[in-house]
This record gives C-alpha cells, sequence and structure tokens, in this order.
C-alpha cells in the first residue's frame, strides 16, 4: 500500500504540466533562468514562515522547544506533502518524535487537534475574506468559488459543533468518551476491540480533553495572531514566487487564488494538495 501510494504520488506529479498545458522542460527552462540570489531569498522567505509558525505549535504543546518544533515540522510536512491524503502518516511520525521526547499520548492528541483546528480556521477566515474582498472591487471570481466556500466552511463548522460540547463541558466529554469506548469494546479483537479496554479509552479521552482545555487557555491568542501572520508569510512567498518567474499576474487575481488555494487545502486528497489547488 506505501509503494503503490508513493507511485500515484510520483504519477500525478509527472502529470501535473500535462493537465496544466505545458512540459516539464518548459518548466524547467523557466526556473532555471531565475537568478540564485533570487532562489536564495525565496528559500530564506519560506524558513521565515515555518520560524513564524513555531509559537504555533509549541503554544499548542506546551513544552515543547522550538528545535523540536521545527524538527517536528519538517518531518511531518516531508512526509504528509508527498503522500495523497498524507496526513495520516504525517501524523504517525509526529507522535513517535513526541512519545520520544517524553510527551504523554494525551499530550499529543491534543497538540495535533489544537494545532490542526488553528490551521484549518485561519485558512478558512483568509481564504473567505480575500474572496469576498475581492468580489467588493470588482474582480471576478471562477465559477464554482461559492461551492468551495460553503463546502470549507460546513466541514470547519461541523468540526467545532462537535468538539466544542466535549471541551466545555466534563460531561458530554464523558458521554462521548462513553459512547466511543462501546464501539472499540464492539470492535473485532483483531483490532484491539476487548471489554478491559472501555475504561482505558474512557481515561485517555477524558485526559486529552483536559490538555486540550489547558493548551487553549494558556496560548489562543499567541496561536491566532502567529498562525495569521504564518499564512501571510505564505502569501507574500507566492507573490515572490510569480514574480521571480515574471508571471505578471494582476494582485487581484493572486488574492483570488490564493484564497481558493487556502479552502482547497482543508481536503489533502493529493500531495500537499497539489492535485486539487
Amino acid at each position: 500500500m506505501a509503494l503503490a501510494a508513493v507511485g500515484l504520488g510520483m504519477g500525478l506529479v509527472l502529470e501535473l504540466p500535462w493537465v496544466l498545458g505545458t512540459t516539464w522542460p518548459d518548466v524547467v527552462a523557466l526556473v532555471h533562468g531565475v537568478p540564485a540570489s533570487v532562489l536564495a531569498g525565496l528559500v530564506a522567505l519560506w524558513f521565515a514562515g515555518l520560524l513564524v509558525h513555531l509559537p504555533v505549535l509549541r503554544a499548542a504543546l506546551p513544552g515543547l522547544t522550538s528545535r523540536q518544533a521545527l524538527g517536528l515540522n519538517l518531518a511531518g510536512s516531508a512526509v504528509a506533502n508527498v503522500l495523497p491524503a498524507g496526513g495520516a502518516a504525517g501524523v504517525g511520525v509526529g507522535f513517535a518524535m513526541t512519545r520520544r521526547w517524553g510527551f504523554s499520548p494525551e499530550q499529543f492528541t491534543s497538540f495535533a487537534l489544537v494545532s490542526n483546528l488553528w490551521n484549518a480556521a485561519a485558512r478558512l477566515v483568509v481564504g473567505a475574506a480575500l474572496l469576498v474582498g475581492a468580489v467588493g472591487v470588482g474582480v471576478p471570481l471562477p465559477s464554482g468559488a461559492r461551492t468551495v466556500v460553503i463546502c470549507a466552511a460546513a466541514t470547519l463548522l461541523t468540526a467545532v459543533a462537535l468538539g466544542a460540547p466535549a471541551l466545555s463541558s466534563e460531561r458530554a466529554a464523558r458521554v462521548l468518551a462513553a459512547g466511543l469506548a462501546r464501539i472499540w469494546r464492539r470492535a473485532p479483537r483483531r483490532l484491539g476491540g476487548r471489554t478491559d479496554r472501555r475504561a482505558a479509552v474512557m481515561a485517555w479521552l477524558l485526559a486529552s480533553r483536559r490538555a486540550v482545555v489547558v493548551a487553549l487557555g494558556c496560548g489562543w491568542r499567541r496561536m491566532t495572531l502567529f498562525v495569521l501572520a504564518y499564512v501571510a508569510m505564505q502569501g507574500l512567498l507566492l507573490l515572490g514566487c510569480l514574480d521571480a518567474v515574471h508571471a505578471g499576474a494582476p494582485l487581484g487575481a493572486v488574492a483570488v487564488a490564493f484564497g481558493l488555494e487556502r479552502l482547497i487545502s482543508l481536503a489533502p486528497v493529493t500531495p500537499g494538495a497539489a492535485g486539487v489547488a
């Protein structure tokens, strides 16, 4: 399955120029004309964006150092951006790394939930704001843009509607934990479904909830500020890349494209969401 996933990812990369109406030789020739100093500047801008994102990761997992947060970000992204739907594999890499550093499974669960929720919310807010602003100044939107906005908003709002009661109420969290524990108990034994695991599942879920509440209570302001700054840095990187190849794209069109890309990348079906974004 892993080999098939890698093969599919490579196939998507090889066929991407054909889908867009160009060829790899043309792309390589265009990139070859970019001065090395410009490429170095783009790499520096990309790395600066990673540094801006570090406070988000550290706030989502109290006790994480900046060096660990950078390693966690790079390793997870390296896996998630290569395999189709590679987010799960990236989470597995992050779990192994944090366990080696002494963090508990509950702490990592809290970290994954909070950091991904904040990133998704930033993509939705920034993407929708850019599209609304484009409409306000008269920039035409491509067909299907409204559907993208509705689907992205529905996905995020559904996640919030399901998670908010469990986070705000200990009683609601216990009801949710009991329901998931019953599902676990009815699972086949080969999948770990055993009656004596019910108490363990409930304890893990409740401990994860407490870790989420602590992380949000201490760092939601810092996470909000820096995740928005990180998205802004990604927008600057897109502008820099377009300018480096002399694309000559109007600023309004770039804003619309970036807004749609932020929304579509909420569903990373293909590596790095390249196949759909």
